[in-house]
């Protein structure tokens, strides 16, 4: 179930499994007397413990599973021609 403030962000936790554990959203509240410093770098590990950046990277370049099984087959074709060339 949604609450709220995901609605309004747009955030669908459930289908693609993003945002888990970094459920602000990207946002910091600044706290009384705190350096800017210490909440850039609190905003970072909570991005980093989140794991939203390795999912972000991975869904970058995706690949359809037939261009996967494409390129498999060019380097089988390769490994073989290599294979002839050195009479193996």
């Amino acid at each position: 179930m949604e609450n709220t403030y995901q609605k309004e962000a747009g955030i669908n936790r459930g289908a693609a499994g993003i945002n888990r554990g970094f459920q602000k959203n990207g946002r910091q509240r600044h706290r009384d007397n705190e350096p800017f410093e210490v909440m850039l770098r609190r905003f970072f590990r909570d991005v980093q413990q989140s794991g939203l950046l390795t999912e972000i990277k991975k869904r970058r370049f995706r690949e359809k599973n037939v261009s996967r099984e494409i390129i498999r087959q060019a380097a089988r074709r390769k490994a073989a021609r290599k294979k002839i060339k050195r009479g193996y």
